[in-house]
């Protein structure tokens, strides 16, 4: 069916496109997602993606599912594609719990897409209240994506204060490549 690579892409961008204008779709792709059928279950997952609804636990026990290989990289590619603020505690979760490479990357991707500095505060808590080294690792991981213009201000705040346990330098060098150094720049 979607053999081609341009082919699948241009399915995946129509069907993002047609969950983005039909809200009430969850039905649809949550359908597709479960078919069986590789090629549908790509579709349905990036439907959701574009929907990025609460539910996308359904897309997340779909990669947990998946064998390892092309078809879960897609996967785990439309999770992190999610933006809505109201997942962040399950991501935020997910970063702590998942042992599965590609659901750590696409949570860590997906909260980067909704980083405000909120999220940056919670994300700094949450690492600093962690006595797993992996969990810090992901967290970290997790603030090397943020390059939002709206966490600007939480990433310069957490620059300059320190923390009982201090966050390692790495995340930081974001700010410089993306378009938030520009508002910063605007503001002096």
């Amino acid at each position: 069916m979607l053999k081609t690579t341009g082919k699948k892409e241009a399915a995946c961008a129509a069907i993002r496109e047609y969950a983005s204008k039909h809200p009430a779709s969850f039905t649809e792709m949550s359908t597709l997602l479960r078919s069986g059928d590789a090629d549908l279950a790509l579709l349905g997952a990036h439907g959701l993606s574009a929907l990025s609804t609460p539910e996308a636990a359904d897309l997340i026990n779909a990669i947990q599912a998946a064998q390892p290989g092309l078809f879960k990289r897609g996967l785990s590619e439309a999770l992190s594609n999610f933006k809505n603020p109201e997942l962040t505690g399950l991501f935020l979760g997910l970063l702590g719990t998942s042992q599965e490479r590609e659901v750590l990357y696409a949570s860590q991707r997906a909260l980067a897409n909704s980083a405000d500095t909120l999220l940056l505060n919670q994300v700094v808590q949450r690492y600093e209240a962690s006595d797993s080294a992996t969990e810090r690792d992901n967290l970290v991981a997790a603030m090397r994506h943020m390059q939002n213009t709206n966490c600007v201000e939480g990433l310069l705040s957490r620059m300059i204060t320190t923390s009982s346990r201090p966050l390692p330098a790495s995340p930081w060098p974001a700010l410089g490549k993306s378009c938030a150094a520009s508002r910063l720049a605007r503001r002096r």
